[in-house]
């Protein structure tokens, strides 16, 4: 019988290696996590959706309510602005039209409704149809009418009221319906006709400025006073005939207020 041959030194070193081997290949089995399952593998599914919330009974009820109580409080401040806006557009028409009132305002219309004179027709008529009526002359008086002849400019003629006698060739005059349309009191007023009678005058385009504007021929004044109770100016006579010479036209055509600072030098 014989006997197992003694391991040699290679012998030995061989089944350390195959020993270690197997342990590493243990310890990998080991520590790997085991394949996942089929139902492992599949998605998971989305958590089913909450249930909705039911509103009580008392809030359903105060939701219109409070949506109506908007609606109306909006239409109701839309209301307000709407007559807000409204009243402005009627007070600047109402503005407009009384301003195209006063510039349409007939000087016949004026001096019937600033004074006491009634007579009839356009402003050329006056002077003729004052004759017997009221006493008509060549010298300016306050409260009097100085009535403008008819020309190819102002074929309806034109009168206005006196308001001030300043000087023998100076007047203010209260008007309408002149250059700027409207109603201008204070207007300055010279007489340019050299006899100082009256039947040529300058009015000034602006109260207060000394810009006049062209040579107007003029009948005279027509007094407020009765036919045959003037003494000063006694006939009725054609204002032509003059009254007597109180000075030359002037040429400084400024208003009396300028003209009597004197200019340096």
């Amino acid at each position: 019988m014989m006997s197992n041959p003694r391991p040699t030194p290679i012998h030995r070193l061989r089944a350390r290696i195959l020993n270690a081997a197997t342990g590493a290949l243990l310890f990998c089995a080991l520590a790997l996590p085991a394949p996942a399952s089929a139902a492992e593998r599949a998605p998971t599914p989305p958590p089913p959706p909450a249930p909705p919330v039911r509103a009580t009974t008392a809030q359903v009820a105060s939701v219109p309510a409070a949506v109506r109580a908007g609606q109306q409080q909006r239409k109701t401040e839309s209301a307000a602005t709407t007559a807000q806006a409204r009243k402005k557009v009627a007070k600047r028409q109402q503005a407009t039209r009384q301003q195209a009132g006063a510039a349409r305002l007939p000087c016949v219309q004026f001096v019937r409704q600033t004074t006491d004179f009634r007579l009839s027709g356009n402003a050329h008529l006056w002077w003729s149809r004052a004759a017997g009526v009221h006493a008509r002359g060549s010298v300016p008086e306050a409260g009097s009418i100085l009535s403008f002849k008819s020309i190819k400019s102002m074929p309806m003629g034109h009168i206005a009221v006196v308001s001030q006698v300043i000087s023998s060739r100076e007047i203010r005059i209260d008007h309408s319906n002149w250059v700027h349309g409207g109603v201008v009191r204070g207007a300055e007023v010279v007489d340019v006709s050299p006899r100082n009678d009256w039947t040529a005058v300058r009015v000034s385009l602006k109260p207060g400025t000394a810009s006049y504007g062209s040579i107007y021929p003029t009948n005279g004044f027509i007094h407020a006073r009765p036919h045959g109770s003037d003494v000063a100016n006694l006939a009725e006579r054609p204002v032509d005939m003059g009254m007597p010479r109180l000075g030359p036209a002037p040429r400084d055509l400024r208003p009396q207020a300028e003209r009597s600072t004197r200019a340096p030098g």
